[in-house]
C-alpha cells in the first residue's frame, strides 16, 4: 500500500514537472494562430513551456505578440520572442546607430523584399501596396515594417526570416494590401556577411571602389585594419570599417536599391528630407536611385574631431559619403557618378 502511494506520488510529481518544464500537451498555434508551434520552437528551442500574449486591434494597425519559453520549476531566465508592427521612416534600420547596430553582421533579404536578420532581431518592410493604409493621423512619411526580437535564445537566421515573413503575410492580408504571390511565397533568400572581419585593401574598401576621402589626413583614421560587408547579390546591404585604436573606432555604410525603401527614403517627412541630409543621399542610377548612408561611432567621431576640427570633421564625413556614393554607382553600373 505504501509502495503504491510512493509510485502514485512519483507519477504525479513527474506529470507536474513535465507540464511545468516541457511543452507536453501544449498549444499548437501562437500569436492569434499566426505562428505554428514548430515555427516558434525553431526560434525558442530548448526545454520549458511555451506561452504567448498577443494583441490585435479591430483596426488593422495593431499587432503585437510575445511568446515565452520558461521552465516553471527551476531553470534560468525565459527565452522570449517579441514581434510588432511598426510605423517608422523607411531607412529606420539602415540609419540606426543603436538598436540595429552591427549592420554588417546581418543577413539581408534579396529580390522584392527589403529587410534583414541577425541571430537576435530582424526587420522586414511591408510592400508598397500597404502605403495607402497609413492612418491620416500619423505625421511624416513612415512605412510599415514587421520587427522581431529574441532574448535568451540564438535561432538560425533563416528561421527568424521565416517568422518575419509569416507575420508580414498575416498583417498584409488583414490590412487589405495583399501583394504579389512572389513577395508572399518566393523562397527566402538571404545574403550573408563576408566571413570573419578581414584586412582590407585601402584602394578597394567594402569590396568595391570605396576609398578614403582626400580631406582626411593619412594615418590611423584613413586606413582601416578590419572590414566586413554583405556578400554580393543583395538589394540591400552594409559595410563596416574598423580603425586602429583602443576604442571602437568604426565607420558604418549602408545601402539599398530596393524600390520600396528608396521611395520611402525620398519622401520629405518630418526631419527626413534626404536632399538636405548630410549623412545620406539618393544616388542616381539611370531611371532608378540607390539609397546610401554613412555614420561613425562615437569614438571615431571624437578621434576625427581631435585630429582635425568640428568643421573639418563634417567635411570628412561628407567626403566618405561622396566616395561611397561613387563606389555604389560604379558597382551597379550607373551612368551617373552619384555626386
Amino acid at each position: 500500500m505504501i509502495l503504491g502511494g510512493v509510485v502514485a506520488l512519483a507519477l504525479l510529481a513527474g506529470a507536474i514537472w513535465a507540464w511545468a518544464n516541457t511543452d507536453v500537451f501544449g498549444k499548437e498555434t501562437f500569436c492569434g494562430k499566426v505562428l505554428e508551434a514548430g515555427e516558434v520552437d525553431s526560434i525558442l528551442s530548448g526545454s520549458g513551456r511555451l506561452s504567448d500574449n498577443s494583441t490585435e486591434h479591430d483596426e488593422p494597425y495593431g499587432f503585437t505578440c510575445e511568446v515565452e519559453r520558461a521552465q516553471k520549476i527551476g531553470g534560468g531566465p525565459p527565452a522570449v520572442l517579441s514581434t510588432e508592427l511598426a510605423l517608422q521612416p523607411a531607412d529606420f534600420a539602415l540609419s540606426s546607430r543603436r538598436v540595429w547596430d552591427g549592420h554588417a553582421s546581418y543577413s539581408y533579404f534579396t529580390g522584392e523584399r527589403a529587410g534583414a536578420v541577425s541571430h537576435e532581431r530582424g526587420w522586414l518592410l511591408l510592400p508598397q501596396e500597404c502605403l495607402g493604409t497609413v492612418p491620416n493621423s500619423v505625421r511624416g512619411d513612415p512605412l510599415w515594417s514587421v520587427q522581431v526580437e529574441v532574448e535568451n535564445a540564438r535561432p538560425g537566421k533563416s528561421d527568424l526570416a521565416a517568422v518575419l515573413l509569416r507575420i508580414a503575410n498575416h498583417v498584409t492580408t488583414k490590412m487589405g494590401c495583399d501583394t504579389t504571390d512572389r513577395w508572399r511565397s518566393a523562397p527566402i533568400d538571404l545574403r550573408e556577411p563576408t566571413g570573419a572581419e578581414t584586412r582590407p585593401d585601402d584602394a578597394q574598401l567594402c569590396g568595391n571602389s570605396l576609398t578614403a576621402p582626400g580631406a582626411l589626413p593619412e594615418g590611423r583614421l584613413s586606413s582601416p585594419e578590419r572590414e566586413r560587408y554583405t556578400a554580393t547579390g543583395s538589394t540591400t546591404g552594409a559595410c563596416e570599417l574598423a580603425f586602429p585604436g583602443r576604442e571602437d573606432r568604426r565607420l558604418t555604410f549602408t545601402w539599398s536599391a530596393d524600390s520600396m525603401l528608396v521611395h520611402g527614403a525620398s519622401l520629405e517627412g518630418v526631419g527626413r528630407n534626404t536632399s538636405k541630409a548630410t549623412d545620406r543621399v539618393l544616388v542616381p542610377c539611370g531611371d532608378e536611385e540607390i539609397y546610401a548612408h554613412v555614420h561613425s561611432s562615437d569614438a571615431y567621431g571624437a578621434a576625427l574631431e581631435d585630429a582635425t576640427s568640428t568643421q573639418s570633421e563634417a567635411t570628412v564625413m561628407r567626403g566618405w559619403l561622396r566616395s561611397y556614393a561613387k563606389a555604389l554607382a560604379s558597382e551597379h553600373g550607373c551612368p551617373s557618378s552619384g555626386e
